[in-house]
């Protein structure tokens, strides 16, 4: 009898402790759900990311991005950040609403009297890089030059003293480049001259040297050859008070200059020319020697 009793009072104290324990439960489940609710009433949805294309328009010197909004538009406006790949493979890019000194930024913002940066539903927006560089911040004023890599991105804006959708979160890291610097083919050759190398000393090489006589001031501009013809370089040789002054053209890089009163009695080896391209010459008569490199 003793033995029957003890599981009768164990089997009542499990009945008795069951009901207690589920409405516990449920009471925790109502509370969760409760503050579930609150948190949403106080959750505001926020606009699509934009995101960003690399436009036609992209040149060697010219650096052009389309960005597009999402589906809820950016009412507000948008906002671009960017920096040179180079810096962002060096420090990286936070999030930080605080702009970093390697950032630049452009802020395209809805205002009550402009409306010309709202974008509807999938509207876009042409930025050309070029028109920012300058003056946005120190790091961002440089050139937009061939083969330059920039990372980017962007934000939509809520329409300021409106109520409605957030700004959205910054959009993944972008990647573009202009395009690629163009290969410059270079060959050498010499000024062309009245007189040929092979009249001066014993010469194997090719060339020609070129007396000038300026009775005033004024400038002479003659072509670089090759022995085959001419490379479509120029050279200029000025002469101004005394003073006899060597200028490059467009793709011509003088490596080796003669420049003197004296006619050259020989014709140095390449590199054994003095490369000093202003002479004072007191009557206007000098002769020059130039091998230039021309590049195009």
């Amino acid at each position: 009898m003793k033995k029957i009793y003890l599981l009768f009072v164990a089997a009542t104290l499990a009945a008795c402790s069951a009901e207690p324990v589920e409405n516990e439960v449920s009471g925790l489940d109502a509370n969760l759900q409760g503050k579930q609710i609150k948190a949403q009433g106080n959750h505001k949805e926020a606009f699509d990311i934009p995101v960003l294309t690399l436009g036609e328009g992209t040149t060697e010197d010219e650096l052009q991005i389309i960005v597009t909004a999402g589906e809820s538009g950016a009412k507000g406006g948008f906002r671009l950040r960017w920096m040179t790949a180079e810096d962002y493979a060096i420090n990286g890019w936070g999030d930080s609403e605080e702009l970093d000194m390697q950032m630049c930024q452009a802020q395209f913002q809805v205002t009550g009297n402009d409306q010309s940066f709202f974008l509807p539903a999938n509207g876009d927006f042409t930025f050309n890089l070029s028109e920012f560089v300058e003056g946005v911040e120190e790091s961002c004023d440089r050139s937009v030059s061939c083969g330059l890599s920039y990372v980017f991105k962007v934000q939509a804006l809520n329409q300021s003293g409106q109520n409605g959708l957030q700004k959205s979160e910054w959009s993944q890291i972008y990647s573009f480049s202009t395009l690629n610097c163009p290969v410059m083919e270079c060959e050498s050759g010499y000024m062309i001259g009245d007189k040929d190398f092979s009249k001066i000393g014993k010469s194997n090489n090719w060339g020609w040297a070129h007396q000038f006589n300026f009775t005033s001031s004024g400038s002479e501009t003659r072509e670089i050859h090759h022995k085959n013809g001419t490379l479509g370089g120029e050279v200029t040789i000025t002469y101004n008070n005394g003073i006899a002054t060597i200028s490059e053209g467009e793709g011509v890089t003088i490596t080796h200059l003669y420049l003197s009163d004296v006619e050259p009695t020989e014709t140095n080896a390449p590199g054994q020319f003095d490369k000093t391209q202003e002479f004072e010459d007191a009557d206007g008569s000098f002769w020059v020697i130039i091998k230039a490199e021309v590049c195009k």
